[in-house]
């Protein structure tokens, strides 16, 4: 049984909470597609490589760097 297929924010958010814990060496398509809960086709689906995953994950981090609406 295949896993439900998921969005492109919900497979960032795993990758980025990967990248957190363990480094940017650990985002791999099937370690992110475990950490989503999803097959590794899903991840496919958004990203047609690891370059383009690894580059989606480092342009929202940068995104969220500079778009924190929190006040410190």
């Amino acid at each position: 049984m295949h896993p439900n297929v998921t969005s492109k924010e919900k497979l960032l958010l795993a990758a980025k909470e990967l990248a957190k814990t363990e480094g940017l060496s650990a985002l791999q398509m099937r370690s992110v597609a475990s950490a989503a809960g999803v097959a590794v086709g899903s991840v496919y689906n958004y990203f047609p490589n690891k370059n383009a995953l690894l580059t989606a994950v480092v342009a929202s981090i940068w995104f969220d760097m500079f778009h924190n609406d929190t006040e410190e």
